[in-house]
């Protein structure tokens, strides 16, 4: 059985090197040495994950997040249970707003297309989450 979590958060203005090219870096690098799959997106100082794999792999790297001194106000939206994986195909994708190139990105999720952004396969409630997100930070 899989871990399949969203959650929400803010980047802090003050300490912001979060969106910086190192850092993606080092969440995609991790992310693939966990066997986590998922996506991210970032705007105006928010931003939104989606991590799915082994369930204690899913909390390690959700601690990771929660410990970042950059970030703040995590709020879990869903932890669910899955029996396969929705981003089979990704590793770990990011995108934030205005943004021209992916960052490091082995898929990368266009943020003007939301109806496309997440597989068919993904919760229903992920992709209300998504979707949500993009609309109240004005990007879809």
């Amino acid at each position: 059985m899989l871990s399949h979590r969203v959650f929400t958060g803010n980047v802090r203005s003050e300490v912001s090197t979060f969106v910086e090219q190192e850092s993606i870096e080092l969440i995609t690098r991790t992310c693939e040495s966990l066997l986590i799959s998922g996506c991210m997106f970032y705007a105006d100082g928010n931003f939104l994950v989606v991590l799915e794999g082994a369930p204690e792999r899913v909390e390690e790297m959700y601690k990771r997040f929660s410990h970042h001194p950059s970030l703040s106000q995590l709020l879990v939206l869903a932890d669910t249970k899955i029996q396969r994986r929705s981003f089979e195909e990704f590793t770990i994708s990011f995108t934030a707003k205005d943004m021209d190139e992916p960052i490091n990105n082995p898929v990368f999720l266009s943020t003007t297309t939301p109806k496309y952004l997440l597989p068919d396969d993904c919760p229903e409630t992920t992709k209300l989450f998504a979707k949500s997100f993009l609309q109240v930070q004005r990007v879809a």
